[in-house]
């Protein structure tokens, strides 16, 4: 990879590559429902209006200034993905005191513990190799990553791509790699992909949590301690 590259790899923009960043406002009351959905979906389960405290109504009301791409319903109605945590399958699963989620992308999994309170073993696949990449993470980072050389990839689509499909615009770009290597054989078919080690892509994280719940910030740390 060219210096070029790897200096636009380092100067990416954490909210340009997250589920739910590109949305125009994010007030106090959507960041603490945002929390709670998160909790309910950790436990292994879609989130139901009931146990968020809220009526459907509300919910669905509150819930439309996201786009549509970053929540998952089912044919009840209840939440089932939420802005990188979902109870379906995909690449990168993400477990939880002995409980199997998923997240949509890799940085997801970087994100996610810290808002949960928890560390979280993830497994994922490189998607140059199909080598197994296991590692542990919680708040305070990153532990027994296998490979250690396993690297991030990331993506920076425009504000207008995320909006209309943030997913479809991110999520199948945001992998993890066995290594800068690997990574770049799967980049000469991207090219507007970089990549993050795996220190700087959780400090990305941190620093998405910190931007998304500034409001409500000891409820994070609440959050992230709690039990």
């Amino acid at each position: 990879m060219n210096a070029n590259t790897r200096e636009a790899a380092q100067d990416t923009d954490s909210h340009t590559v997250v589920q739910g960043t590109h949305q125009p406002d994010n007030p106090a009351e959507m960041q603490i429902l945002s929390l709670e959905i998160f909790r309910q979906l950790a436990l292994g389960q879609p989130a139901l209006g009931a146990a968020l405290g809220l009526s459907e109504a509300v919910i669905g009301e509150r819930l439309q200034s996201y786009a549509p791409s970053v929540i998952d319903f089912d044919a009840a109605g209840a939440i089932t993905g939420f802005s990188g945590l979902t109870t379906r399958e995909t690449r990168h699963r993400f477990e939880i005191d002995g409980r199997t989620l998923y997240a949509w992308c890799a940085f997801d999994t970087m994100f996610l513990p810290e808002i949960l309170g928890r560390a979280a073993a993830v497994r994922s696949t490189c998607p140059a190799t199909d080598r197994l990449i296991s590692l542990t993470i919680d708040a305070d980072g990153v532990r027994g990553a296998s490979p250690e050389t396993a690297v991030i990839s990331m993506i920076n689509p425009s504000a207008e791509e995320a909006r209309a499909d943030t997913r479809g615009a991110s999520c199948g770009y945001v992998n993890y790699f066995a290594s800068a290597s690997a990574y770049d054989s799967w980049a000469k078919d991207h090219p507007g992909a970089t990549f993050l080690t795996l220190k700087d892509a959780h400090a990305k994280g941190r620093e998405r949590n910190a931007n998304r719940y500034k409001d409500v910030p000891g409820l994070l740390r609440r959050t992230s301690a709690a039990n």
